[in-house]
C-alpha cells in the first residue's frame, strides 16, 4: 500500500512501486527516468525509506510481506528469484512467516544483508516460475531446496498440500532431482518418496506371495516378481508381477495407496508402462483376503486376452 502523501514522486514510480509491494530500487528509479540527485533528495526528505544497498520503501518501511520479498529479491540483482521456504510459501505450500527471506541471488550479485538468507546453485531455465508477478523458483524446484531441512513430517505436509492444489508434477519432480543430483535435498527427497511408495519389502512381499502361490495353484502362469524396469539416466520402477511374454503387469495395493500422493505415483507409473505397451492391473492387497479366486480368475482373463501369437 503505497502512502497518499508521496504524490510528488510521479505516476510511473507510484504504479511500479504499487506492482511491488510498496518498494523500488534504485536502478529502476533511473530507468523511469529519475536523477541520482533526485533520488538522493528523495531519501534525504523520507520519500524513500532506504531497505537495503540500492533498495527502498515508498512513503515508509512498514511492508507487509510481499514488500519484504520484493525487497530481497531487487538486493539480489536482475535474475534472482525467491526459494526455499520462502517459495514454498509464495505457492502456498506452508505458511508465510517473519523469519529470513530465502533468495537465489544473481550469479553477479554480491549478498550479505541481515534478513535475506542467500542460497548459490545452478539454476536451469525449468526451475524458474513466477507467483503474481514474483520470480519464484518452480514448484518442483522449491520442493526439492525445502527437502534439504525439512523435517520427514514436515517434507510430507509440503508433498500432500502441492498434490492437493494441482501444482505437483511428478515428471517435473523427478527432472528437477536428475538437475540437482548432489544436492542434500535429492536424498532426502528421494528418501521420502521411497517411505511413501514403497513402505518395506516385507510389508509389500505378504500379499504378492499369497497371489503367487494361489495362481501357481490354479495353473496360471507363474510371473515373475519384483522386476526392475529401467526409465533411463539410472531411474527406473519396480513392477510386482509381470508376465514378460504378454506384458502384463499386476500390482498389488497396500492401504498407503489410498493416499493422495501415492495415487498421483500411481497414476505416473501406469502413464508410462502403458506407453512402453504394459497393461496394468491393480488388485486391493485387501481383496486376496475375501476374493483370491476372483483375483486369480481376472488374472487369468486378462492373460488370455493379452496372448501373443508366436511368430
Amino acid at each position: 500500500m503505497i502512502p497518499t502523501a508521496v504524490p510528488r514522486l510521479g505516476p510511473a514510480v507510484l504504479d511500479r512501486a504499487e506492482r511491488q509491494g510498496g518498494v523500488v530500487s534504485r536502478r529502476q528509479l533511473l530507468d523511469l527516468g529519475a536523477s541520482g540527485s533526485a533520488v538522493s533528495r528523495w531519501v534525504q526528505d523520507g520519500r524513500l525509506q532506504r531497505l537495503h544497498r540500492g533498495v527502498y520503501a515508498v512513503g515508509h518501511a512498514r511492508l507487509r510481506t510481499e514488500g519484504r520479498w520484493w525487497a530481497a529479491l531487487l538486493a539480489g540483482g536482475e535474475g534472482a528469484v525467491l526459494c526455499s521456504w520462502t517459495a514454498a510459501a509464495a505457492w502456498d505450500l506452508v505458511r508465510a512467516g517473519p523469519g529470513a527471506v530465502h533468495v537465489r541471488p544473481a550469479r553477479s550479485a554480491t549478498l550479505a544483508v541481515p534478513g535475506i538468507h542467500t542460497h548459490r546453485y545452478r539454476l536451469h531455465p525449468d526451475d524458474r516460475g513466477a507467483v503474481a508477478g514474483l520470480p519464484v523458483t518452480s514448484v518442483a524446484r522449491t520442493v526439492l531446496d525445502v527437502a534439504a531441512t525439512a523435517s520427514e513430517h514436515r517434507l510430507g505436509a509440503v508433498l500432500d498440500r502441492a498434490l492437493q492444489l494441482g501444482r505437483l508434477d511428478v515428471t517435473a519432480l523427478d527432472a528437477a532431482m536428475v538437475r540437482g543430483r548432489g544436492t542434500p535435498g535429492v536424498a532426502r527427497l528421494r528418501a521420502a518418496l521411497a517411505r511413501i511408495t514403497d513402505q518395506g519389502e516385507d510389508l509389500r512381499s505378504r500379499g504378492e506371495r499369497v497371489l503367487r502361490d494361489a495362481l501357481v495353484a490354479a495353473a496360471v502362469a507363474r510371473p515373475a516378481m519384483n522386476v526392475w524396469l529401467p526409465r533411463g539416466r539410472g531411474r527406473g520402477i519396480t513392477v510386482d508381477l509381470l508376465w514378460p511374454r504378454t506384458r502384463l503387469v499386476v500390482e498389488v495395493d497396500e492401504r498407503h495407496h489410498e493416499l493422495p500422493f501415492q495415487r498421483l505415483v500411481d497414476v505416473d507409473r501406469d502413464r508410462w508402462l502403458r506407453s512402453r505397451g504394459y497393461a496394468v492391473l491393480r488388485i486391493p492387497e485387501v481383496r486376496l483376503g475375501r476374493d483370491l479366486d476372483g483375483v486369480v480368475a481376472e488374472i487369468a482373463a486378462a492373460l488370455d486376452d493379452r496372448v501373443v501369437p508366436r511368430p
